[in-house]
């Protein structure tokens, strides 16, 4: 007998969104010895997940009686760290389940599992394109060189015109604090300065003066002339950040268009560089952050709605291109939203004796950027694997 509280397929799958609006990658990366996470909620789009149970399946490629499947279904996420035999490819399917034990969403991904030593010793280059979580001094890209300096890795050289850390002058990227997607593509020129007022660094005056996307001249500039092996886009935070649910449609199909703008920049260059799109990071989970660093401007429920709107748009867009050399890299689910932002301690209140810990701000810690640059490291190491 058909269970009743599963419904029916949609279309050629059985995945529907639901009332959580559940959007999982078509594909994730991972690398033998490292933690590959799926934060629950930041795959959906529901004010307590605690509300909601989380079911979790990756079999295993050859499935015996009583086989657990990889990884771990824990409270809060799926977490595994493959072992070097266990490289290759795994389905992983969740459900997520109401009060009633009713299935209200189902989704599946690609666990692609690549060797520890994938790409071992391969020279590349990487242009990361950001706003604030790509300028801040403890960023992914930092750990990412770190990672990458390991036996059995790629060889890494950052390329760009930023370079927040004197001490590091290797951490170079195209990051820069408050910046939107437009104003990669649309503001000024590539003058050098603050960061708050210079225009675009792809931005360079035609023969009429007037400024264009010039992606050959700034590879001369910064790159010796050559196009990087791999470009990041990792933008939308700031287009989006002032949205409501009434504007948000309009916003996010502006913000892919700008988005495009760039890919196409990058690859008209030069066609072999490949191109990552990262979605936003997802709120932290405390509604605090919001009230100590907005006042009464902005709630953390907004923005996380604004965040996986703009989430599902980019996975519409961009999913299924890989031959187009456009890639979706989903570091957006593998970092945890409750450790890894910044916290303040102090009394509860002004009379209390008692003190305690809130989230503080929405641009996350060391650790959380370091699990930003292990799924960005993943996928590198996926994409070399797959051109051996």
């Amino acid at each position: 007998m058909a269970d009743k509280n599963i419904p029916p397929p949609q279309g050629d799958r059985p995945d529907f969104p639901g009332k959580v609006r559940l959007a999982l990658p078509e594909n994730i990366y991972a690398v033998a010895g490292m933690e590959c996470n799926i934060y629950f909620d930041n795959v959906v789009v529901a004010i307590n997940p605690a509300n909601y149970v989380f079911d979790a399946s990756c079999p295993a490629q050859r499935k015996e009686r009583d086989d657990p499947g990889k990884g771990m279904a824990l409270s809060e996420r799926w977490t595994w760290t493959p072992k070097p035999e266990e490289a290759g490819d795994y389905s992983i399917q969740i459900e997520v389940v109401d009060e009633s034990n009713a299935v209200v969403a189902r989704g599946r991904s690609l666990v692609h599992v690549v060797p520890a030593d994938a790409g071992s010793g391969k020279a590349i280059s990487l242009l990361c394109i950001g706003d604030s979580i790509t300028h801040a001094l403890n960023s992914y890209t930092g750990h990412l060189l770190e990672l990458c300096k390991s036996p059995g890795n790629p060889r890494l050289r950052l390329i760009g015109g930023n370079q927040p850390d004197p001490a590091r002058p290797e951490n170079c990227h195209e990051g820069y604090g408050g910046w939107s997607a437009e104003r990669f593509v649309t503001q000024g020129s590539a003058i050098p300065g603050d960061h708050t007022r210079r225009g675009s660094p792809f931005l360079y005056p035609d023969a009429k003066g007037s400024p264009r996307l010039d992606f050959a001249r700034y590879c001369r500039e910064f790159s010796e002339g050559k196009a990087p092996d791999f470009a990041t886009i990792f933008l939308g935070g700031n287009d989006v950040f002032f949205d409501t649910d009434q504007t948000i449609d309009a916003t996010v199909e502006q913000v892919l268009g700008f988005y495009d703008k760039l890919i196409e920049m990058v690859l008209d260059f030069d066609g072999k560089t490949q191109v990552g799109i990262l979605p936003q990071i997802p709120s932290p989970v405390e509604q605090n952050v919001f009230g100590i660093s907005y006042g009464c401007m902005k709630t953390r429920w907004q923005h996380k709605r604004n965040q996986r709107w703009l989430a599902e748009g980019i996975l519409a867009r961009y999913q299924g291109r890989e031959k187009e050399r456009i890639w979706v890299v989903p570091v957006d689910i593998n970092l945890d939203c409750a450790h890894g932002y910044p916290t303040v301690s102090g009394p509860w209140n002004v009379h209390s004796d008692q003190a305690g810990s809130r989230q503080s701000n929405a641009h996350p810690v060391t650790s959380g950027q370091r699990q930003v640059a292990d799924a960005l490291f993943a996928w590198l190491k996926a994409v070399l694997a797959s051109r051996r």
